[in-house]
């Protein structure tokens, strides 16, 4: 897949993010997960039946979320879900939230350890 000017931009944006936590805030970067292989969001793609918005594809790819929502919460009090989460939230949000677009994608919470449950 080609690298468009927004995939750009995400990328850059999240490196100067990742360098800044790297110095400021050790403990939330030692919490960003590796990023997520090509072919991993390509099963999520096939899993949710349309493909992922470029920038996320993007970052997911840089860091397929944190591990844990302590550490991980740097932004604004929010976590990036590994793909897995994402998805099963999704699904759930799906299922048990009247009018949920059929094309949103989860990709922040203030809980990353597991999806939601009944």
């Amino acid at each position: 897949m080609r690298a468009t000017p927004e995939d750009q931009l995400v990328t850059a944006a999240w490196e100067r993010l990742r360098v800044w936590l790297r110095l400021r805030a050790p403990e939330s970067y030692a919490s960003l997960r590796p990023g997520a292989s090509d072919r991993w969001i390509e099963l999520a793609e096939q899993r949710l039946g349309f493909p992922l918005p470029a920038p996320l594809r993007a970052l997911w790819t840089l860091n397929d979320g944190v591990t844990g929502s302590g550490a991980g919460a740097f932004l604004n009090g929010l976590a990036l879900m590994p793909i897995e989460t994402a998805l099963e939230t999704r699904e759930f949000l799906a299922d048990e939230m009247p009018g949920w677009g059929p094309c949103w994608v989860p990709f922040t919470a203030d809980t990353v350890d597991e999806p939601p449950r009944c």
